[in-house]
């Protein structure tokens, strides 16, 4: 049997163990937080976010554009679009975010992929500089909105809606029965809103006459060499020709370090941005019906 001194020792020595395994863990997150950071809190970076496939949603690029306009560390950011465009509310929201962040004082450079057309574009309008590939696919400058009707489908299976509603425009849109000559008219007013919106989205972005803007604005899409000519595009270049502009528009010596966080939801997240078709597949029916989109519908 051990002695109550053995015992003592044997509870002090633990005690020590504990002690110093948690002395080391604090010290390991120090290090991790510090390592997170920087240790130099006054380098400046580049960060980069890519805004690519169909835009369904703005939340989760207003929240990372917040956080890097809040970022101290951060002197400028890259914007890389690769998408159709999209729903016009996101499409306004996410253009919005980029102004604010613009406003602060920060560099704001646009990298335009494979395609940056309609809502893609519409997004692009608030950098400070837009690079394109000369092949890039980008304009499709307007608003298109599609209602489907099942109404004949609906009488082959035998089935009918009734429709209960308080005025007689309430089921405008409905894929039950077709557009009246007056639903057709308050559409068409609402579609011509929202173009003027993007008009002069794009005029102010790009210090553009109105009047010029409309000219070639009729939903055509052009290549980056062509946008180029018409003042929709400032340089053509690559990813890497845009990082190294806002590196020096924030006037950073070399190649700037470049920030970038990894995007959420794995293979299938990334599988779905890559397809507009499969992003449609995965939206709720409640999303399917008729929506007003900075679009381009290829």
């Amino acid at each position: 049997m051990k002695s109550p001194e053995h015992l003592q020792r044997r509870r002090r020595r633990v005690q020590r163990i504990a002690l110093w395994s948690v002395l080391l863990l604090l010290l390991l997150g120090v290090i991790n937080f510090w390592a997170g950071v920087g240790f130099q809190r006054g380098e400046a970076r580049i960060a980069l976010i890519t805004v690519d496939g169909v835009i369904l949603g703005s939340r989760s690029f207003v929240e990372q554009i917040e956080r890097y306009r809040e970022d101290k560390n951060i002197a400028g950011m890259v914007v890389r679009v690769d998408s159709p465009g999209g729903g016009v509310a996101p499409s306004q929201e996410i253009h919005q975010a980029l102004r604010r962040f613009r406003e602060a004082g920060k560099v704001l450079v646009t990298s335009m992929g494979s395609v940056a057309a309609s809502g893609g574009l519409y997004v692009s309008l608030a950098s400070t500089k837009i690079f394109a590939n000369p092949g890039t696919i980008t304009g499709s400058i307007g608003v298109i909105m599609e209602v489907g009707n099942v109404e004949d489908l609906l009488k082959k299976v035998g089935l009918r809606v009734e429709v209960v509603k308080s005025g007689a425009h309430k089921d405008l849109g409905s894929p039950v029965r077709p557009l009246s000559p007056e639903d057709r008219a308050i559409l068409q007013q609402v579609i011509d809103d929202a173009y003027d919106q993007f008009l002069r989205s794009v005029s102010e972005g790009r210090n553009l006459p109105l009047e010029q803007v409309r000219s070639f604005a009729d939903g055509r899409i052009f290549t980056g060499e062509r946008a180029k000519s018409l003042g929709l595009v400032d340089e053509l270049g690559s990813l890497e020709d845009a990082i190294r502009e806002a590196g020096r528009l924030a006037g950073i010596v070399g190649k700037p370090k470049v920030v970038e966080e990894r995007p959420r939801g794995g293979f299938l997240g990334r599988l779905l941005r890559s397809s507009p078709s499969l992003q449609a597949l995965g939206l709720p029916l409640s999303e399917v019906g008729a929506r007003l989109q900075y679009r381009w519908m290829y």
